[in-house]
């Protein structure tokens, strides 16, 4: 407990809320710049970092095809299917697979199936079996989250009934690509500059 008063703790905490904003927006402003800035092959060569250079190139891919437009937007086979084994391990890490589900809508099932060809360019066959489970389920179960229509006020036990257990079942076996992502950019890197 602090001794000071409640005054000062409120405005301590306020001045600390401003500063990570603050940070958040710099971040922000740079993640922008750095998606508009052209990659050459030179730094793909030079990104030794499997995990920097995945960053790298998926911000660039996002920003050429459009942050929340990509899974409609006109591309190569090699950069759909990059960007979806991306865009199912980004969603899975962040609450799994029915995020994915969840935040992709109506385009979860074209970008599940591009994941499918993804892990398959990767050589990532596990990735690509679980990939078409996935797909399996969520086809099998589209009728269902058609059906669903949360509540004016959902509360938590809304959100887990909507959830898929079959999802949940094959979050325990993914297995995140990053370095086989990595790795392909750099083997076909004449494809990911610009």
């Amino acid at each position: 407990m602090s001794d000071k008063p409640f005054d000062e703790q409120i405005a301590e905490i306020r001045e600390a809320a401003a500063r990570q904003v603050a940070e958040w927006k710099d971040a922000s402003v740079e993640a922008d710049a750095e998606a508009e800035r052209p990659i050459t092959l030179g730094e793909i060569g030079e990104i030794d970092d499997d995990e920097h250079l995945r960053g790298r190139v998926a911000l660039r891919l996002l920003a050429r095809y459009g942050w929340h437009l990509w899974p409609d937007a006109e591309m190569s086979v090699m950069h759909r299917g990059w960007l979806a084994t991306d865009a199912l391990e980004a969603e899975w890490a962040n609450g799994g697979l029915d995020q994915l589900v969840d935040n992709a809508g109506d385009s979860a099932e074209r970008i599940i199936a591009a994941a499918v060809e993804g892990y398959r360019m990767l050589g990532v066959e596990r990735m690509a079996a679980l990939a078409a489970d996935a797909l399996d389920t969520v086809r099998s179960e589209r009728s269902q989250r058609a059906e669903f229509e949360p509540p004016p006020e959902p509360g938590p036990e809304d959100i887990i009934s909507h959830q898929s257990v079959r999802l949940g079942e094959l979050d325990e076996q993914v297995i995140e690509a990053v370095a086989e992502r990595a790795a392909f950019v750099r083997a076909n890197a004449a494809h990911f500059v610009g």
